[in-house]
């Protein structure tokens, strides 16, 4: 996916931008692998938010036509919204949440 993790421990550069956005859902299911199992924190959390954000910022670049549908990703936020560490993050899982539906009008 990426050649480094910095978008995963809470740092991004541009290039990381970019990939994502052309990785659709395969981020997300690339992200919910990393994230599976641990005790995430509310900066993980913001972090997750904002991978499947980029991955979904411009979605006819995405490469992959089965990508272009946010199924993993929205299986991921559900996942995430439902963590206790998520309380204080309404707004930022609404902002994804209206985020992901314009990508499934734009398609």
């Amino acid at each position: 996916m990426l050649s480094h993790d910095s978008a995963l421990y809470g740092g991004y550069s541009s290039w990381d931008e970019k990939e994502l956005s052309r990785l659709g859902d395969a981020a997300c299911v690339a992200a919910a692998r990393f994230l599976e199992g641990k005790d995430l924190s509310i900066t993980d959390i913001r972090t997750a938010l904002l991978i499947i954000r980029f991955s979904f910022e411009a979605p006819t670049q995405i490469r992959s036509e089965s990508d272009r549908q946010p199924r993993a990703a929205s299986t991921l936020l559900d996942t995430l919204e439902k963590l206790s560490a998520s309380s204080t993050l309404k707004e930022e899982f609404s902002v994804t949440r209206k985020a992901l539906k314009r990508t499934a009008r734009t398609r």
